[in-house]
C-alpha cells in the first residue's frame, strides 16, 4: 500500500488523546526498570492531569533530593564540630573554662549599713502622751517638737533617766544590760513646744551602740523640767536609781557629746 498523502491545502493533524495514551503504554511497558512494568494499569485521564500537575510543581520548588542532602550534611557539620569542641575540653580544659567576672562596684554605691548602728542618739515622741498626762496636772499642754534643732531653743536641760539596752550583735555573748544613768537633753521651743534627745550606750563585750528601751523614769524628768521652766514650785521628787558600778565615761554617747551629768542626781 502506498503512503497516504494530503492535499496542499491540508495541514497534518496532531494526534489525539487516544493515541498519546497507546504511545505512554507502550513505552511504560518497554522500561524494564519500572517497579510494576508487570502490573500495568491504564492510567486515567484524570492521573494524566494529576502528573502533568506534579511536574510543574517540582520544576518550580527546589527537588526533594537536595533539600534531604543539604539537611545531611548539615547534620555531619554539627557532629564533627561537637567532636572538635569535646576532644579540646578533654585534653585542655583550660581552654574554653574561663573564670567568672567580678561584677564592678558602682560608682555611686555604698555599703548597706544599718541606721541604728550609726545612730548616736533617739528622740521617742511615742512617749508624748505620757508626758502630756502629767502636764495637765497643772494646765500645761505643749506639743512634741519632732525636730532636733539645737539652735533655736529656748531652754535645754541634761539628766539621767532608767532604761535597758539590747546588743543588736547576734555574735556578742552580751545579750542586754540594764542603766540608771542614761544621758538625755530635754529642750523646749517657742510655741509650747518641746523635745528630748536620749543618748546610746555602747555594749562593753563587742562595743556596738544601742538604742535603749526607756520606763517611767523618761515621762517624770521630762514633765518636772517642763513645769520647772513654767514657774510650777514642785518638790524635788526622790530619785531611786542607784548605780551598780562606776559610770563608764567611754560606753556613754552622752559623755562623748559633753551632755551627761553622770552622777544620776540631775533632775
Amino acid at each position: 500500500m502506498g503512503r497516504a498523502t494530503f492535499s496542499g491545502c491540508a495541514t497534518p493533524r496532531k494526534p489525539g488523546k487516544a493515541a498519546l495514551l497507546a504511545l505512554g503504554l507502550v513505552a511504560f511497558a518497554k522500561s524494564k526498570n519500572h517497579p510494576n512494568h508487570r502490573c500495568l494499569r491504564v492510567p486515567s485521564s484524570r492521573g494524566l492531569a494529576r502528573a502533568r500537575a506534579a511536574r510543574r510543581l517540582s520544576k518550580r520548588s527546589a527537588s526533594p533530593h537536595v533539600r534531604a542532602n543539604f539537611i545531611y550534611c548539615y547534620a555531619i557539620i554539627r557532629i564533627h564540630l561537637l567532636s572538635i569542641i569535646l576532644i579540646l575540653y578533654i585534653e585542655s580544659p583550660t581552654i574554653l573554662v574561663m573564670p567568672p567576672k567580678k561584677p564592678k562596684p558602682s560608682k555611686h554605691s555604698k555599703p548597706s549599713r544599718n541606721p541604728e548602728s550609726t545612730k548616736k542618739w533617739s528622740m521617742y515622741p511615742s512617749l508624748h502622751n505620757d508626758v502630756s498626762i502629767l502636764l495637765r496636772e497643772h494646765s500645761l499642754f505643749f506639743q512634741f517638737y519632732e525636730k532636733d534643732d539645737g539652735k533655736n531653743y529656748e531652754n535645754e536641760y541634761d539628766t539621767n533617766i532608767m532604761g535597758r539596752f539590747v546588743c543588736r550583735n547576734s555574735t556578742c555573748s552580751a545579750r542586754a544590760w540594764s542603766s540608771k544613768q542614761i544621758a538625755i537633753t530635754i529642750r523646749s521651743y517657742p510655741g509650747e513646744r518641746y523635745n528630748a534627745r536620749v543618748y546610746h550606750q555602747y555594749c562593753k563585750s563587742c562595743g556596738m551602740p544601742s538604742k535603749p528601751y526607756l520606763d517611767v523614769s523618761y515621762a517624770e524628768r521630762v514633765a518636772y523640767r517642763i513645769k520647772k521652766w513654767c514657774g510650777v514650785q514642785m518638790e524635788v521628787p526622790p530619785f531611786s536609781g542607784r548605780s551598780d558600778g562606776p559610770h563608764r565615761s567611754d560606753l556613754c554617747e552622752g559623755c562623748k557629746q559633753g551632755h551627761c551629768s553622770g552622777m544620776g542626781l540631775g533632775l
